[in-house]
């Protein structure tokens, strides 16, 4: 065993290791440095014994099959042994500092929970830091000839230990398994973009292979950016990674550009320029790799490890205007699809058809919402409230929507900006919202077709189950019934029983028993449908589907209700007299079937209709509405929404 003493105390490597110094990042940037092919990181749970207490904690192992750390005692001494000293020089990518082993005794609770093992010509060596009371550092280093216990089946050169992480080293909230792997990934994959992408290293947690493409909003995007420096142009090959929610990264990762040369060695760090990108609540970091000949000679990482100086090279402060440009772009372009994606999703819980215009709208009514909750993994239930929640406020007082909304999301007068485009649009919220209405009506209009028109029509009961439907939606049969609710109308009740009870004729009990001496008023129509304000009563007779219209039911619902309606007509004076308009549905007509009276000359009429012609009437009426709603919201003040919603809603 051979000891090496050093001039380090823990108390100079924890005053002098930055926060955003990482022993896992360390230990995987001197793999790299090593020229490893593959690392792996093993993160498991350990028992112990203490007294009569059994401890659980965690420990990780990090091995690669680089070359390795040099046995004999000279070079050992030299490469590994001294402090803030390197022998990297210019083949490292990442290292130089020549502290980053010494990082490693941070990551533990106690420094003896450190183990190094390396491969060295059929050898094993292991090292320990030894540190007694807290003062200098002493690095043991020694031939290893027993079994190393490790859960790591891959073959490797080099085996760090970590025996009982210390957790607040960890950006964890529990101190469970899932949450640490969680933290390491996001550690490495950030760090070590470049080489994952290029696939040039491959690096394992837990026996997983770490992709590139499982961390980033979509793929990497890259762009070539040429830059006049005299009379030679410098191109620079730039690689946008912007990091989807899963990526939670620390504060001196959250935003940067690695500078690497032309043979991919890491030559600076500097901010980006554009902070990270904000939706529904969470932010988007972000990441830049750009790479260059032109660091071949130059090289911004001294001792220092902010490495803001590199701010003074003029080539580089016009590099990262123009990236700072298309970062904005590329942000931007995330957010549209982000808020386009999340407003179709609430869209499909209103069961709207997703048609430019109403989308439009809806993206700006949805946006309060969609930057509260929008990325956030809520259930079903809940996006169904809030998309009912919307549709209420806008149809139930649109004058009031902008109003209502700051009360409910408690939003800040800058959230409250956002949306204060719609308030000044006079009419755009009322005129959507009866759009919404229309479209659901078309949606209602395609179901009901089936129902009718179906191969399964014949099982279509007429009472119980289509007479119940058209009583609710009696729009379905004329656009004079778009204000009839079912308490304006007698559903399936005798004639004697809705004189009663209508308004429309005066009489007393015994005008109405001298009425039902002369008429048969036990009769019932389907549906009696008064409207008062047109003196026009109509009867619709509804038949099972498979029962086709003849002249025989005109005739019938003309005797039977009309004509009876009209006898009592004729008891009145010409200014209380009723028109009496009947129809007869179902799903076809026989060819002889004619219409049956005049409403403007006799006041009476009867006429058959199929299905099939009303839902196509129906549809036209509701489609040339819509198209007269698009018109007005065109010609309002509802311009550039898109450009208002990403340069309002996005914050870049």
């Amino acid at each position: 065993m051979k000891k090496f003493d050093t001039k380090v105390t823990l108390a100079t490597i924890k005053n002098d290791i930055n926060k955003s110094d990482s022993a896992i990042r360390e230990a995987v940037a001197n793999a790299i440095d090593a020229k490893s092919k593959n690392i792996y990181l093993y993160l498991y749970e350990e028992e112990a014994t203490a007294g009569l207490m059994k401890v659980k904690y965690f420990s990780l192992d990090i091995a690669d099959d680089g070359e390795g750390i040099p046995s004999g005692e000279e070079d050992f001494e030299k490469v590994f042994c001294q402090y803030k000293v390197s022998t990297k020089k210019e083949k490292s990518n990442y290292g130089r500092r020549g502290k980053g082993r010494y990082t490693y005794l941070t990551l533990v609770t106690d420094s003896d929970n450190v183990s190094i093992y390396t491969r060295s010509k059929e050898e094993i060596f292991k090292i320990n830091f030894e540190c007694k009371d807290n003062k200098n550092i002493t690095i043991i280093h020694n031939k290893y000839s027993d079994k190393i216990k490790t859960p790591l089946s891959s073959p490797y050169t080099t085996l760090i230990q970590f025996k009982d992480l210390d957790s607040d080293k960890f950006n964890i909230n529990k101190k469970n398994e899932d949450e640490y792997i969680y933290d390491i990934k996001n550690e490495i994959i950030t760090y070590f973009a470049d080489r994952i992408a290029s696939e040039s290293v491959n690096i394992y947690v837990n026996d997983v292979l770490l992709k590139i493409s499982d961390f980033l909003e979509e793929g990497i995007i890259s762009k070539e950016i040429k830059i006049e420096e005299h009379e030679d142009e410098i191109v620079f090959k730039v690689d946008f990674y912007i990091w989807n929610e899963k990526v939670k990264l620390k504060a001196d990762r959250q935003k940067h550009i690695l500078f690497l040369d032309a043979q991919s060695m890491l030559k600076g760090i500097a901010p980006s320029g554009k902070h990270k990108l904000a939706f529904g609540g969470t932010l988007r970091n972000h990441s830049v790799i750009v790479k260059s000949k032109y660091f071949n000679e130059r090289d911004f990482i001294e001792e220092s490890s902010d490495h803001t100086h590199i701010l003074g090279d003029h080539v580089l402060k016009d590099l990262r205007q123009r990236i700072a440009i298309q970062l904005q772009y590329i942000l931007l372009e995330i957010y549209k699809k982000n808020i386009d994606t999340i407003s179709k999703e609430y869209l499909h819980f209103l069961n709207l058809s997703q048609d430019k215009i109403t989308h439009s709208v809806y993206q700006s009514l949805l946006l309060p919402f969609i930057e509260k909750f929008g990325n956030k993994k809520i259930t079903d239930d809940v996006k169904s409230i809030i998309a009912k929640l919307v549709d209420t406020l806008a149809s139930e007082s649109p004058d009031s929507f902008i109003r209502n909304m700051e009360t409910i999301l408690n939003l800040s007068k800058e959230e409250s900006r956002k949306v204060q485009y719609i308030q000044e649009n006079y009419g755009v919220i009322k005129a959507i919202t009866e759009k919404e209405k229309l479209i659901k009506r078309i949606d209602f209009l395609n179901t009901f077709d089936k129902l009718v028109n179906g191969n399964e029509r014949g099982l279509v009961k007429e009472r119980t189950q289509l007479q119940q439907v058209i009583d609710k939606n009696l729009w379905l049969i004329s656009e004079d019934f778009e204000d009839v609710t079912l308490s304006d109308i007698y559903s399936d009740q005798a004639l004697k029983t809705i004189l009663e009870q209508d308004g429309m004729y005066q009489y007393d009990s015994d005008k109405l028993y001298e009425i039902s001496l002369e008429q048969n008023i036990k009769k019932i129509p389907d549906i009696y449908i008064p409207i008062k304000k047109e003196n026009i009563i109509y009867i619709v007779e509804i038949k099972k589907p498979t029962v086709s219209i003849s002249q025989k039911i005109i005739n019938d619902v003309m005797i039977k209700y009309v004509k009876t309606l009209d006898s009592i007509n004729k008891q009145y004076d010409k200014s209380n007299e009723r028109k009496i308009y009947g129809i007869a549905i179902s799903d076809t007509k026989t060819g002889s079937v004619i219409s049956m009276g005049d409403i403007d000359t006799e006041g009476i009429k009867v006429i058959a209709k199929s299905w099939s012609e009303l839902i196509e009437e129906t549809r036209k009426r509701y489609m040339a509405k819509i198209d007269d709603l698009d018109k007005k919201v065109k010609n309002s003040h509802w311009e550039n929404l898109e450009d208002f919603i990403l340069s309002h809603g996005g914050r870049i």
